[in-house]
């Protein structure tokens, strides 16, 4: 029985791509790598010379610049849309540190000679400085004629606000757990792993040191709210059976993973008596299932690929099971246990050594996953059969 901690790494937060049809550019205040959940951005459509905003599309919508927008999806994309403004006049109103400015009336496009309203609005630890480029002006609220076409930038200095929501869904593209001996979380506001026992893994920078199952207690949760949030995730894994197919009894199975939750019917992924299934789940199949059968004593990486709707189990970077759910299931409702279907006598427990478990905020392609076990395999040193040294 394996008795230790945890701790996690990460790249915790997510990017925004932006993508623009037509003469024109699009920037984001504050410009950052990634964003986590919960925190607010404005988003600010930058025309060319003679064009204007006609509209933003995907992950926002409106006519207005800039746009308020908060992170609460994973990798999400914006767009705009920009079209000549023949006989109009144009606002483009930049953004530059902690605050906002109010526009009165706010369009996309004016007649040319129409009055604006601006009124500059910092953060709470932040100070107006000045709007430059179409005015020079030091006072936060200004009116200002709009005879052609103009660029204003509202410059702000001071700290941002601390815009993330603690204690719920952390935003993120990629967690590892790595074992370090103790139950602290390292750099990172998402939730801890928890099981029968705390155990957890190296990361896959050593296969041979993992967490030994003993096909009898031994297993780890990754609770729900680490899902919460997301559209699609992926559940990486390395795992290596000391008998995958032993048992006489058709009921005894091993668990690789199991969906604990009332909108999966706790449905789970096991190898037993054959081939690897998914049990429970009722789902229409994807074209090219096949029957796996595990060998004994060699390092697999077994990935687990879910969505509201979708289920598909890869073994070494190719599609084994899984399809299209007939009852969808929003992540975040249900937890993913790896090892043990949770009975009491070792029916259904993981016999071996698990290891390099990674989530994925998003559904990796097949070309990904067999990336990323050709990485692995080379990795351990050109092989996915190490020896092991237990965590």
């Amino acid at each position: 029985t394996v008795d230790s901690g945890l701790s996690i790494e990460g790249l915790f937060g997510t990017k925004i791509t932006t993508f623009k049809l037509g003469q024109g550019d699009i920037q984001i205040n504050p410009s950052l790598e990634r964003y986590v959940y919960g925190s607010t951005v404005q988003l600010m459509a930058v025309p060319n010379d003679g064009y204007y905003l006609k509209n933003w599309a995907q992950a926002v919508t409106g006519d207005v610049s800039p746009m308020e927008y908060k992170v609460e999806a994973a990798n999400p994309t914006v767009m705009a849309f920009f079209v000549p403004a023949t006989g109009k006049a144009t606002l483009t109103l930049l953004v530059d540190g902690p605050g906002k400015v109010e526009v009165e009336p706010q369009k996309a496009v004016y007649s040319v000679g129409e009055t604006v309203a601006l009124n500059a609005v910092p953060n709470s630890s932040a100070k107006f400085v000045g709007y430059s480029g179409g005015v020079e002006e030091t006072q936060s609220s200004i009116t200002l004629t709009l005879d052609e076409n103009k660029t204003v930038t509202a410059t702000f200095e001071g700290d941002w606000d601390d815009q993330g929501e603690t204690g719920t869904t952390i935003e993120w593209t990629q967690l590892e757990y790595l074992l370090d001996g103790n139950l602290n979380e390292k750099g990172s506001q998402a939730s801890a792993l928890s099981g029968e026992n705390h155990a957890f893994v190296t990361g896959k920078d050593s296969v041979g040191k993992g967490v030994e199952f003993n096909g009898q207690e031994t297993s780890v949760r990754i609770p729900k709210d680490v899902f919460s949030g997301l559209d699609q995730a992926t559940v990486v894994l390395w795992v290596k059976l000391d008998e995958p197919v032993k048992r006489d009894a058709p009921y005894e199975w091993q668990t690789l993973f199991r969906l604990e939750g009332d909108t999966v019917g706790n449905s789970s992924v096991m190898v037993g008596a054959g081939a690897l299934r998914i049990f429970v789940t009722e789902y229409e199949a994807d074209s090219g299932e096949k029957d796996y059968v595990p060998a004994s004593g060699k390092w697999l990486q077994v990935a687990l690929q879910l969505a509201e709707d979708k289920m598909r189990v890869f073994v070494d970077g190719e599609f084994v099971r899984g399809g299209k759910l007939n009852t969808p299931a929003s992540l975040g409702t249900y937890a993913v246990v790896l090892g043990r279907f949770g009975v009491g006598n070792g029916n259904y427990a993981l016999d071996g050594l698990l290891d390099g478990v990674t989530i994925y905020a998003e559904a990796l392609s097949e070309s990904k996953l067999k990336e990323l076990y050709e990485a692995g395999k080379s990795e351990s040193g050109g092989t996915v059969e190490p020896e092991p040294s237990v965590g």
